[in-house]
């Protein structure tokens, strides 16, 4: 049945690339038609294939070319996140035991107005040696001209958040506007964040309300750049 299919598909290919370019182009076309092979066979069979990936046409990969793109003008009170960061900080909460932890956060762009963004963190045991993975977050941070930001976080622990706030003097003030919840999520309400420069270093500070619990301060960290 899978063979089947994939003749099916491959005809169909020929047929319209033979509609578009003609034959003077069989050549170039007969090697392109083994890449697209591999890929509807990777997606019929749900197996990996061989070879670089190539788009239905076969004019260009979908794979995105090594480059730095220009920095969109509406992220420039917010070029100062751009980056990898590592560190450690300490959360607590009346619903928790105080922890400290370890982060890594990326920070990194494309040329349109918004940054992408992920933070990964691990408890630290008594020698400081990372331990059990804790949080995950990502997302985009919007901006827009004269500063303000908007941000749109999913987490694995079945919410998401959008914040709102502004940016300049390499600091960000956030503010949620709209937090969503699964069924099986536990109660979280509203979230405080601020980021900012500490010398070289990168600080933040979030509060949150959870659980019954007003807002107030749960983690705090300060990161290294390392790229």
């Amino acid at each position: 049945m899978h063979g089947a299919a994939l003749a099916l598909l491959d005809e169909r290919a020929e047929d319209e690339w033979q509609a578009d370019h003609g034959e003077e182009q069989g050549n170039e076309r007969a090697v392109e038609k083994v890449d697209q092979g591999n890929l509807w066979l990777g997606i019929i069979s749900g197996e990996p294939v061989s070879g670089d990936t190539v788009s239905p046409t076969g004019r260009w990969p979908l794979r995105w070319p090594n480059m730095e793109p220009e920095l969109h003008p509406d992220l420039e009170p917010l070029a100062f996140l751009l980056g990898d960061w590592e560190g450690a900080g300490v959360g607590g909460y009346p619903t928790v035991e105080s922890f400290h932890f370890g982060q890594e956060i990326s920070f990194s762009h494309i040329g349109k107005p918004y940054l992408i963004y992920t933070s990964r963190t691990w408890r630290l045991d008594d020698e400081g040696n990372l331990a059990a993975p804790l949080a995950r977050e990502s997302g985009y941070w919007r901006a827009h001209a004269g500063g303000k930001v908007e941000v749109v976080l999913a987490h694995p622990t079945g919410f998401a958040e959008i914040y709102v706030g502004q940016a300049g003097f390499n600091r960000v003030e956030l503010i949620t506007d709209v937090v969503a919840r699964t069924e099986t999520a536990k109660e979280y309400t509203a979230g405080k964040r601020l980021y900012g420069l500490i010398g070289e270093d990168l600080g933040y500070a979030y509060d949150m309300a959870a659980e019954g619990q007003s807002l107030q301060s749960h983690l705090s960290a300060q990161l290294k750049r390392v790229s």
